[in-house]
């Protein structure tokens, strides 16, 4: 037994020289900054850079050769051997991206995802076949009178993708893509600073303006920027 586990720790080994672990780390874009932060070596690198007037406005790209310039010289930051690939979890700034909550009929498990996913495309603030959109549940009742709650998160087509394209062009993978007051309840709810899922605002103050996101069971039910600008 032992001779066996001997084998497969080295063949285990092995594997991860031939097929290291993919690293993915965290990336955050404003109107003013491009920001990076994942694992190298067993510790943590952060890497930020400060964006011109006028690259970004209002959240959405305006200069886009200047901003890969940007990009690459992040991808070089973080890892200067080109071949080696990085990928990242990109959060959108909140100005963005459009939150609502809303209900669902209750129906069997088979048909909850095309009757939720008909609810979300109702309520779309924005044109949904213009749009990239997804839900989640927030808290469900099986009481029979009680529809399912959700959360509905859209975003434009145009705006994601002139970040992503540009993103991928720099020499990043795109492992996920998320909204930035997701990415901060997430946070908390990990480092258990509220108790028992009560609700709670986040305040964040920051270079760009001040943020606020109005949280509850874990899931932020309502977001809102204000640039200084």
């Amino acid at each position: 037994m032992n001779n066996t586990k001997h084998i497969f720790a080295k063949l285990k080994k092995w594997s991860r020289k031939i097929s290291p672990p993919l690293r993915i780390g965290g990336m955050h874009i404003t109107d003013f900054a491009v920001r990076y932060a994942g694992l190298k070596s067993g510790g943590v690198i952060r890497e930020s850079i400060r964006l011109e007037p006028g690259i970004i406005e209002h959240g959405v790209l305006k200069n886009r050769d200047t901003f890969l310039a940007v990009l690459q010289e992040l991808r070089r930051r973080v890892s200067p051997n080109e071949r080696k690939p990085v990928s990242v979890v990109l959060s959108l700034p909140i100005r963005d991206v459009y939150i609502q909550t809303f209900s669902a009929p209750k129906v069997a498990e088979e048909g909850f995802g095309e009757a939720a996913d008909l609810n979300a495309r109702m309520i779309s603030p924005i044109n949904v076949d213009d749009a990239y959109y997804s839900w989640q549940r927030v808290s469900e009742d099986f009481s029979a009178s009680v529809d399912v709650k959700m959360l509905g998160a859209f975003v434009e087509k145009t705006i994601a993708d002139e970040f992503i394209g540009a993103i991928e062009t720099a020499g990043f993978g795109i492992a996920a893509v998320e909204f930035e007051s997701l990415s901060l309840a997430r946070n908390i709810n990990r480092a258990k600073l509220i108790i028992d899922n009560k609700p709670y605002i986040i305040v964040q103050i920051a270079t760009e303006g001040i943020s606020i996101v109005v949280v509850r069971r874990g899931v932020p039910h309502f977001h809102y920027f204000h640039s200084w600008i």
